[in-house]
């Protein structure tokens, strides 16, 4: 999965670890991944709540990968979403606040 910053200037693959950081000199919440800041939130509370989105996205990219989309995990729901729910997955952007 891909993470698209905030600032929509960089495009950073995960496949290591998101951090939460709090810079107590310039004061600011941000999310880093692989010591890039991602994103930049006014508190710890909002912060980790886009950190939960993005496990969100990982955990729906991966059932995908794993059941397919034909799998009965995605029963009633149809091919549109479900293409629509793997695209949004391939690239997460980050919450402007």
């Amino acid at each position: 999965m891909w993470v698209r910053s905030q600032d929509k200037e960089q495009l950073v693959e995960l496949n290591r670890s998101v951090i939460y950081y709090y810079d107590d000199v310039e004061c600011v919440h941000e999310i880093l991944l692989h010591g890039y800041s991602v994103g930049v939130y006014e508190s710890k509370e909002r912060a980790l709540e886009v950190l939960g989105m993005i496990e969100d996205t990982l955990i729906a990219r991966r059932m995908i990968d794993i059941y397919g989309n034909d799998s009965a995990l995605f029963n009633g729901i149809s091919k549109d979403n479900i293409m629509k729910t793997f695209n949004t997955t391939a690239v997460f952007e980050m919450p402007e606040k």
